[in-house]
């Protein structure tokens, strides 16, 4: 936390609220700090300025209410909130789920925390590392919540007959599991602009949290004879949320400023 005090505030979220002078002051000392003289980049920043409307150097910022409307009026906004919304809680359900489920199983406690742990550990690697590839963000969720979803409707079909070849199947769900859910982190909220983008991750997060509340609730007032359903309507969920995902916009290497700003008029 006290690392946080000196992290610089981001110079587009100030753009993004007109504060020029504190835009001015933040690039300076960034111009310092790699050691860039005046000359460098002082000019380019005038006629940045220069170039700007006299629309966006004078301009009122919205009230609570006026902006609240403007978001939920905006039909692709609505539609990538409530697509986020969905991706949060059926990810951290999924997550929860299956980590509940290899607590339940027949290996010591101790020896699944630890192969728990590595598992998930490259489930985040693995996943920081194909959204910089020709993946990007989209691809590379899409293609960890699948493999998710093969993992986990294969568990309750191979339970039946082999729990250690279970075991194995629901590690490799807690990696894809991870991975989806690192990636998610990412790319939700870059489908939003600057303006809206915290907002917009708080719903995210929320609705995680909520999958997360509800998934060993439900597995706990479950009879044994329902169990295999608590693993494939998760899967049918995470189903959707593929779809979804296809008619959402790739956000690797995209300038935000193409984005809808929500703060001004």
């Amino acid at each position: 936390m006290p690392y946080l005090y000196f992290m610089p505030e981001s110079p587009l979220y100030i753009y993004s609220k007109r504060q020029y002078v504190q835009l001015e002051r933040l690039l300076r000392r960034i111009a310092t700090t790699n050691k860039r003289k005046e000359e460098d980049w002082y000019p380019v920043y005038q006629e940045f300025l220069k170039n700007q409307s006299s629309k966006s150097l004078h301009v009122n910022e919205l009230t609570f209410s006026q902006k609240a409307h403007r978001i939920v009026t905006h039909r692709p906004t609505v539609v990538k909130l409530l697509t986020s919304a969905l991706i949060g809680f059926t990810t951290l359900m999924l997550y929860i789920k299956i980590s509940y489920g290899l607590a339940e199983m027949s290996i010591s406690p101790y020896l699944g925390i630890l192969i728990g742990a590595a598992v998930e550990a490259a489930g985040y690697i693995t996943g920081s590392l194909l959204i910089s590839t020709r993946l990007a963000r989209k691809g590379s969720f899409i293609l960890m919540a699948t493999l998710t979803i093969i993992s986990v409707v294969l568990i309750p079909i191979i339970l039946k007959h082999s729990p250690i070849a279970t075991v194995f199947i629901a590690q490799f769900g807690k990696f894809a599991i991870s991975g989806t859910i690192i990636v998610s982190w990412i790319y939700v909220p870059e489908l939003f602009p600057t303006s809206i983008r915290g907002s917009a991750n708080g719903f995210f997060i929320a609705f995680s949290r909520i999958g997360a509340i509800i998934a060993p609730i439900i597995n706990a007032s479950t009879s044994n004879e329902y169990l295999p359903y608590t693993f494939y309507v998760p899967a049918g969920l995470t189903v959707i949320v593929v779809l979804l995902t296809l008619f959402l916009p790739e956000t690797r290497c995209k300038g935000m400023d193409d984005e809808e700003d929500y703060a001004i008029n």
